[in-house]
């Protein structure tokens, strides 16, 4: 606009606007309120007062100017993250909790190379391919088929102990990896990352591989389920969702957990409660020690989508189920396994069994003391199936029929 006007004067414009007068040296911008027909057609505006510069606002004043302009976005982004939340758990949690160890997995122990069989299964129809090492049992062997489903942090090559103490038995094994782990396949990774129920899947196709092996099938009759650590979690987790598809649970004939927790949320609360004893200072003049860290420090416990809740899941599994775990474990402490044999649901107080290792840690248990582990395993496996559990079932002989003829 090429004309300025004082306060009062009529101007004659073709639309509303802001525009800026003169009141003294400096021009002030005004707000027009109100306007009114004259005769000629102009419009009469009355000026209101300029507003206050920001230079001379008091503090409350600037306060609820920010409060009126940063108010609707603050709004708008909890909005937007209440919506994207449990999606963006759904995502990043897995990446958090899943230490996906993607080693070499080469064979390293010179006894097992000439008995391991290096194989792969889809997890599912359209599932990602799963890498294995596989040791069938002998042809003459009654002993079962290990399913190995392993820790968090490593692979199966980090497991080699365990496989060669039950193939030095005559046990079968299956030692598989998760997707995402090992060199099992976990791309594209946005589809294929490891999660819950994932792992479930994996599990349970590492389960139907050997009942369909073209050369060694084995029944699920035959097949122990073996559960390290997170594996334990997967291994309940598993059966648990086929109890629930097919309202009994599926007919393994046992289920050994080895260092396991009750669940994931409890591990996490462990772990924090173990943090806080370490970062504890003194109290000046006093004998009392305070933590650094609060006691509410990070409460995502409720939020966690990947739970893998074992102690509500294991007092409806009826299968004989036989615990490992070392009493100088520091990751996952024994009184977990403890609750964990507590709340377990076989019908018989026999099928039911813990084994404490003195100078077992959270790994390794089997290269401490093999022989004597799985002695006390097969005398659980006796008191449950009989002193003849591990003979090797002899098919009936088939009765011959004879026709007769009339003559």
């Amino acid at each position: 606009m090429s004309e300025y006007g004082k306060p009062g004067m009529t101007i004659s414009i073709k639309s509303q606007h802001t525009y800026t007068v003169f009141r003294g040296p400096q021009p002030l911008p005004l707000r027009l309120l109100k306007a009114t027909p004259e005769s000629s057609g102009a419009l009469r505006f009355a000026m209101a007062k300029a507003p206050v510069p920001a230079h001379q606002r008091s503090k409350f004043q600037q306060l609820l100017r920010d409060i009126r302009f940063y108010a609707p976005i603050h709004l708008a982004a909890l909005v937007c993250a209440y919506v994207r939340s449990q999606r963006l758990r759904e995502r990043m949690e897995p990446i958090a909790v899943y230490q996906r160890a993607r080693k070499d997995v080469t064979l390293r122990s010179p006894e097992l190379i000439p008995l391991v069989q290096h194989v792969a299964f889809p997890a599912g129809a359209q599932g990602p391919l799963l890498k294995a090492w596989y040791v069938p049992r002998p042809p003459h062997s009654g002993k079962p088929t290990i399913i190995l489903a392993h820790g968090n942090s490593g692979t199966r090559s980090g497991r080699e102990d365990i496989i060669l103490a039950f193939a030095k038995r005559g046990y079968g094994v299956l030692a598989f990896d998760y997707r995402g782990y090992g060199d099992s396949v976990g791309e594209p990774r946005k589809r294929y990352r490891p999660h819950e129920q994932g792992l479930y899947d994996d599990f349970m196709a590492a389960s139907a591989f050997l009942q369909t092996h073209p050369n060694h099938p084995v029944p699920l009759s035959e097949q122990v389920a073996f559960g390290e650590s997170l594996g334990g979690g997967v291994a309940i987790g598993a059966i648990h969702r086929e109890i629930q598809k097919a309202g009994h649970p599926p007919p393994f004939k046992a289920l050994i957990l080895c260092s396991t927790f009750t669940s994931l949320p409890a591990f996490l609360t462990q772990m924090k409660a173990k943090l806080r004893q370490k970062l504890t200072v003194k109290v000046p003049f006093s004998q009392r020690r305070i933590s650094l860290v609060p006691s509410n420090f990070l409460p995502i416990e409720p939020h966690m989508t990947q739970r893998f809740e074992s102690i509500h899941k294991i007092d409806a599994i009826q299968i004989p189920t036989f615990f490992i775990h070392g009493l100088k474990d520091k990751d996952i402490p024994p009184e977990m396994s403890a609750r964990l044999f507590e709340r377990s649901g076989v019908a018989h107080p026999h099928h039911k069994a813990i084994h404490y290792i003195k100078e077992g840690r959270h790994s390794g248990l089997f290269s401490l003391d093999p022989t004597r582990i799985l002695g006390h395993f097969e005398e659980f496996m006796a008191n449950v199936y009989g002193p003849t559990w591990d003979q090797p079932k002899t098919p009936k002989p088939e009765q011959s029929v004879t026709a007769t003829t009339r003559q």
